[in-house]
């Protein structure tokens, strides 16, 4: 019952990683287990996708928002954020990564995005120093 749910919920599809790489994704309908509804599973994995948007629109926000740094534990949340990326389905990761963690640490300031400057100075190094190693090594896992 409820294990079934969650594997196939968590699961990733078959040509998931392709897809995430730009290799060419083949849609092929999925099989799933009996007494699962196509539509119930699909309408769930949606609320879920949407509550995962909402979540990573969130982090970006507090991310370029120096208030948010300001709190004396921001380098170590992230960094606790960023052990968790390997744990996750890899569009999942992916989204995050290109959604909260390039807009702060891999692009320069643009009237777009306020870069590395939305960090303060005085915590610049800490960010660095506590998130950028931890972030390496969940990449390099994902890999």
């Amino acid at each position: 019952g409820n294990q079934a749910a969650l594997m196939l919920l968590g699961s990733c599809a078959s040509t998931e990683q392709d897809c995430v790489l730009g290799k060419r994704c083949e849609a092929s309908p999925e099989v799933l287990p009996p007494g699962f509804d196509a539509r119930v599973v699909g309408s769930v994995r949606g609320l879920l996708w949407e509550t995962q948007s909402v979540v990573v629109n969130a982090l970006r926000l507090c991310m370029a928002c120096s208030s948010f740094w300001a709190l004396p534990d921001a380098p170590s949340w992230i960094r606790a954020l960023v052990e968790l990326l390997p744990s996750q389905r890899l569009h999942v990761a992916n989204v995050i990564l290109k959604e909260v963690f390039v807009p702060i640490y891999g692009m320069p300031a643009s009237s777009a995005t306020p870069g590395f400057s939305a960090v303060p100075s005085q915590v610049q190094g800490a960010a660095c120093e506590v998130v950028v190693p931890t972030l390496v090594a969940s990449i390099r896992q994902i890999l």
